[in-house]
């Protein structure tokens, strides 16, 4: 994945999805999906798993159907859509549109070297032609 990638995603409820193909960190959690008074809404947080160098706790984000938000170093998440849960589940699934900040992969780089974690080299943030 480049940083000039646009890539959706439709998690499960409490599914840890990663954010960078080949590398588990930093990973995305649906906390909560809903849809209110016919408005889909979604609150998401962003995780690494703790280690040193590990950017700050707390990234979360609450959208509604066609809002964006950006956390710091990771890129911005519009929710899209809804689908409808899979069987078994009750909580719809989000859709997500995901577009990386051009930082996260230096800053998984970083934080792969600071916890002695192999980081693919082919991993390309895009700054090479």
């Amino acid at each position: 994945m480049t940083h000039q990638d646009h890539r959706l995603i439709i998690p499960g409820h409490a599914v840890r999805c990663g954010l960078i193909d080949g590398f588990g960190e930093p990973a995305m959690s649906v906390l909560r999906s809903e849809i209110t008074e016919g408005i889909p809404r979604v609150t998401l947080a962003v995780t690494w798993k703790p280690g040193v160098g590990t950017p700050p706790p707390g990234m979360r984000a609450e959208l509604s159907q066609g809002e964006s938000a950006s956390l710091s170093d990771v890129g911005t998440f519009t929710l899209v859509d809804m689908e409808a849960p899979l069987d078994g589940d009750v909580f719809p699934r989000p859709v997500i549109l995901f577009t990386p900040d051009p930082r996260l992969i230096e800053t998984a780089r970083r934080y792969a070297g600071a916890n002695g974690l192999f980081f693919p080299n082919t991993i390309d943030d895009g700054s090479h032609p």
